[in-house]
């Protein structure tokens, strides 16, 4: 009887590639609802587990580009972002707003920043939206005037005329937010912020971001 093995021949090469993924974590959701709060405490915690990381703020993602609310505007310093931080060495990179804020901003279909998408999805991405229920989320955007800049409560009164109108622009933000992360390709998680129990928030986003993928 033949026997199916097959002796005296040199075992087949294989060549192992290490391909390491930049780890991501985009932090989003309205005003006050602790982003800027968490990128500090995360890069803190990662840093302690001696990790490198890179933490882009607002101030770099939005701010630059406040006024101007056009699909390419929004597209093109997304475009540039990525091009400056994914060749950058670190093991994280925080952004504070992007993607999704851009869409928002721009009021832009989802379809106008595939090239984006596309560009996240060769890397290791956890999305993560801040959120805040709705009952509560006129009392966090004015008692926040208490500890901020004069200016920002010049920003904020121009989302409405009353106190009323402008709760409803921010509810509504967070709605779209909603629907833009219930409808995206890229791994994400929805967490309540509303507590301000950030040390928390960090560990959960820490332990999804760690543990099941990123």
């Amino acid at each position: 009887m033949r026997s199916n093995t097959q002796t005296g021949l040199a075992p087949l090469a294989f060549k192992c590639v290490i391909i390491t993924l930049m780890k991501i974590v985009i932090l989003e959701g309205i005003a006050t609802s602790g982003k800027s709060t968490i990128t500090k405490v995360l890069k803190r915690k990662l840093q302690e587990q001696g990790k490198s990381v890179l933490a882009v703020t607002e101030e770099e993602t939005l701010m630059p580009i406040l006024d101007d609310t056009s699909t390419k505007t929004n597209l093109y310093r997304c475009k540039e972002l990525l091009k400056k931080y994914l060749n950058k060495k670190s093991d994280y990179i925080i952004f504070d707003r992007f993607y999704f804020s851009h869409i928002f901003r721009s009021d832009s279909a989802k379809a106008s920043f595939a090239e984006i998408l596309s560009s996240l999805q060769t890397e290791d991405v956890l999305a993560v939206l801040l959120t805040i229920p709705e009952d509560k989320i006129s009392d966090r955007i004015f008692s926040s005037t208490a500890h901020r800049d004069p200016s920002w409560e010049d920003f904020i009164m121009k989302k409405g005329e009353t106190r009323e109108e402008i709760a409803k622009y921010y509810i509504e933000q967070q709605n779209i937010f909603l629907s833009l992360f219930n409808a995206t390709e890229l791994r994400h998680i929805t967490i309540d912020s509303s507590k301000n129990n950030y040390d928390e928030l960090a560990d959960i986003i820490l332990y999804n971001g760690q543990y099941q993928g990123i």
